[in-house]
């Protein structure tokens, strides 16, 4: 198309590739010759992580914050990052973080909540022993039935958004 002298916009339409990199590669074709083209390379920057220490730092993540170490168990990005450096040796940008994460299939997850003293025997004899006498109760009396949450501070727990393999939502 080169030598024929087609416009670069009629090139670059069918490729889905911008004019200007038409106009790159036409320059590249001019001062290297026809193969230049198909022989470029673009490698990109080398990775800072090889394969293996790619697997053992999945390993770590899905063993949970908590078994490295922090009080809770939230992988945020900062927390990953101060892994790999103290790890590997290695150190990402947040954003380079996040790519890693990406390509190693995590995502990033809010939480499912769920308190802690959560007593599932408790809560089903409360609801079909404990709640319909109180219920019973409260209408042969004509009494006004408020709930009070002691905590009394917000109506939901701080849940943060963290970092865990895809499809593996924690509670």
């Amino acid at each position: 198309m080169f030598r024929r002298h087609v416009p670069k916009a009629t090139i670059s339409r069918p490729l889905g590739v911008s004019y200007v990199t038409i106009w790159k590669g036409e320059m590249r074709w001019r001062a290297e010759g026809p193969k230049s083209w198909r022989d470029h390379r673009h490698l990109g920057g080398s990775p800072k992580l090889m394969v293996p220490q790619q697997q053992q730092l999945i390993a770590l993540l899905t063993r949970g914050a908590r078994a490295y170490g922090y009080l809770t168990d939230l992988w945020t990005l900062r927390r990953v990052a101060e892994v790999m450096r103290k790890e590997y040796g290695v150190e990402y940008t947040l954003s380079g973080v996040w790519r890693v994460l990406r390509a190693l299939a995590f995502s990033a997850q809010v939480p499912l909540t769920r308190a802690f003293e959560r007593d599932v025997a408790y809560i089903r004899h409360s609801v079909r022993k404990t709640w319909p006498e109180i219920f019973r109760r409260a209408m042969d009396t004509n009494a006004t039935l408020l709930f009070v949450d002691e905590a009394g501070v917000q109506r939901s727990p701080n849940v943060r958004r963290r970092w865990a393999e895809e499809g593996s939502r924690r509670v």
